[in-house]
């Protein structure tokens, strides 16, 4: 059973890392909500065995009472990571971009991190609202009016960005292809390298 040792310093937080099973996760390769809670207590309860010398069933044998957990904390470090990362290459493909392009400039690469951040919220926000609105010219055009929801992004990324110009609507549609090409082919050999 447990007994404090005065002399010893219990952390008051603890992290687990576990191997997570194939058939546990869903076809865009995330953890199902059904198992992850599974996960989570498993890794507590190894956790209190192993820092703490209690077993949780030895508790309820010999007291007849169960251990209750009243907070618990749980992060998405994976996540957190993986938008870092796709922030910089944006960043990376913006720089790359405003070089190409003479009527595109961005005065630093802090601010192409910036527009990195701005571009990901506008196309959260801004971007689906405006698809919304146009759905009668999309489909006119076939979807090629989507082109044109691309350029005004970037042009209110333009408004809200300070160091980051464009010299027109025309310049911002160039910008746009021009963006998504050279972040698909970072985000490839990104991706290439990882599988390596």
């Amino acid at each position: 059973m447990f007994h404090i040792d005065p002399n010893k310093a219990y952390p008051k937080e603890t992290t687990s890392k576990v191997i997570i099973r194939f058939q546990d996760c869903d076809p865009l390769q995330h953890l199902n909500n059904a198992k992850y809670f599974d996960y989570f207590f498993n890794a507590r309860d190894d956790q209190v065995a192993k820092l703490y010398g209690v077993r949780l069933s030895d508790i309820f044998k010999a007291y007849q009472q169960v251990w209750v957990v009243y907070t618990q904390q749980i992060s998405y470090i994976y996540e957190c990571m993986n938008f870092m990362i796709k922030l910089l290459i944006t960043a990376l493909a913006v720089v790359i971009s405003s070089y190409l392009l003479p009527g595109v400039e961005v005065d630093s690469f802090l601010t192409a991190v910036i527009l990195g951040a701005v571009l990901a919220v506008l196309n959260v926000t801004l971007k689906p609202l405006l698809i919304i609105l146009t759905i009668p010219a999309t489909i006119f055009t076939l979807g090629l009016f989507i082109l044109v929801v691309n350029a005004l992004i970037i042009l209110v990324a333009d408004w809200l960005v300070s160091g980051f110009r464009v010299d027109g609507f025309w310049w911002a549609l160039g910008f746009s292809l021009i963006l998504w090409l050279v972040n698909t082919i970072l985000q490839d050999m990104g991706g290439a390298k990882k599988k390596q």
